[in-house]
């Protein structure tokens, strides 16, 4: 039967007279039919890998034109929401209060609230760091010995600092007691201003920088020339019998600071003279390598106290 099947087929021609012959035309309808059924699944899925790849390239260009973008993920603040209460088995240990017009370099005061009891600190370090998420720097909030609880308070509910940031975007704040974690939260600045710092005259001196808190003698800085700089600070712990001060600055455009200074690698001891007034004084030399906008960052003790925007001239 099969074979008498095969010869029939073999032995009638495809095309006949008048086209097809009928079995074969039938053939092809259904074939038809079934392809006409499968296309508008064809187009669906086509329709779904064109808007995949333009998906794709849409997120290609904005990674590479928008500003932020490509910057997301580790090492990023991007998409950190701000968190100001760390809890720790369901109980809130730590709330943070810190100033509601906050900008990267500029001066800010925070109140940290411990809802522990004071012995869990008592005798014992607590130190606090900021480390910015972006770019991994760290800042030195406060690190002291507590003897005694927050005036007015049995415990840590009103402690209070202050903190300078170079950098905007989210910043971790990070309090550790004996050296261990205790506690964190997560803080966002709004981007520093890049105009020049504002002068005022101490006496008959005109200066740069904070009235009453840092200024830097106001004098022209030439690019890749060493200039004589003279610093005053206000509100300078004077018991210390050692101290140590280092200069970094930041050119607008680049997240890398530069050391300029350090008393430290010059074996200076204690780089600051009283010149009376509650005043202190320090003369170092600073030589910016290029010219252009430059953030100063005066840090004493490992803490930056402020910064001061100067524009460096290019060379004569």
């Amino acid at each position: 039967m099969i074979e008498e099947r095969l010869k029939t087929l073999l032995r009638d021609p495809p095309i006949q007279d008048d086209g097809f012959r009928t079995e074969l035309s039938m053939q092809i309808r259904n074939k038809a039919r079934q392809a006409e059924k499968k296309r508008p699944l064809i187009r669906m899925l086509n329709s779904v890998i064109y808007m995949s790849v333009a998906a794709a390239v849409c997120i290609i260009v904005l990674y590479n034109l928008l500003p932020g973008w490509g910057e997301r993920g580790a090492g990023s603040d991007s998409f950190v929401e701000e968190r100001l209460i760390y809890e720790q088995s369901g109980k809130k240990i730590l709330a943070i209060y810190p100033d509601p017009e906050r900008m990267a370099g500029q001066y800010s005061g925070f109140i940290f609230s411990f809802t522990e009891p004071l012995s869990v600190f008592k005798g014992k370090q607590l130190t606090i760091q900021a480390i910015h998420l972006k770019t991994g720097a760290s800042e030195l909030v406060s690190s002291e010995t507590i003897t005694t609880s927050s005036s007015g308070y049995e415990g840590l509910q009103r402690y209070t600092t202050n903190l300078v940031v170079p950098f905007g975007g989210a910043w971790r704040l990070e309090v550790k007691v004996d050296g261990k974690f205790y506690a964190d939260a997560v803080i966002h600045y709004a981007e520093p201003s890049w105009e020049e710092s504002e002068r005022f005259n101490a006496g008959t001196v005109k200066m740069i920088g904070t009235e009453e808190r840092i200024g830097l003698v106001d004098v022209p800085f030439y690019a890749g020339q060493a200039q004589k700089a003279m610093w005053c600070i206000w509100r300078f712990p004077f018991e210390l019998k050692e101290s140590s001060l280092e200069i970094q600055a930041l050119r607008k455009g680049s997240v890398e600071k530069r050391t300029l200074f350090s008393s430290k690698a010059y074996g200076i001891k204690q780089p600051f003279a009283a010149i009376g007034g509650g005043v202190r004084q320090s003369v170092n030399s600073l030589n910016f390598p290029e010219p252009g906008l430059w953030r100063i960052l005066p840090y004493v003790n490992g803490k930056l106290l402020d910064t001061i925007v100067i524009k460096v001239q290019k060379s004569e």
